[in-house]
């Protein structure tokens, strides 16, 4: 190598040589750095992302604890039976008294009719006659009875 550039050119070209490989160093030693700092980074979102999925499982779980506590704790009443709902029974005085005091406390025609067992039907007629007359009584009918009774049969 002498031969051909002289002596001072060698060692420039060795300065040169050593310096470049100074700098390969120094880079090689910054990428490790970043290499190291990348692996720290993704250590850190692994961690961060297990948090995550922990938050997102007890936040779930307090929906639905929350879900559970807002429901309202009202049972149901039992529904009247079959029979009660869809007999022949007709209102007395007391059934409708009745019907008109849980109608005051609030309660639905739906929930009346389960209660006091006649059908919704029945109970919002009921209701009605009573809004509009403020009676509960029922009204009377014209005209006399559709099959004659033995009395008048014998006339």
């Amino acid at each position: 190598m002498f031969d051909l550039f002289g002596k001072k050119e060698a060692a420039r070209l060795n300065k040169k040589i050593l310096q470049q490989g100074e700098e390969i160093v120094y880079l090689a030693n910054k990428l490790n750095a970043r290499e190291d700092k990348l692996k720290v980074v993704e250590a850190t979102n692994a961690q961060l992302l297990a948090q995550l999925e922990e938050a997102n499982a007890a936040n779930e779980h307090t929906k639905a604890a929350l879900k559970d506590a807002l429901k309202p704790k009202t049972r149901r009443k039992k529904r009247a039976s079959l029979t009660q709902t869809t007999g022949y029974r007709k209102t007395t005085p007391e059934d409708r008294e009745n019907m008109k005091t849980l109608y005051y406390q609030g309660m639905g025609v739906g929930e009346i009719s389960h209660q006091v067992g006649f059908t919704q039907s029945t109970v919002s007629e009921w209701l009605h006659k009573m809004e509009e007359d403020g009676s509960l009584d029922p009204q009377l009918r014209e005209g006399g009875p559709i099959h004659p009774t033995t009395e008048q049969a014998g006339e």
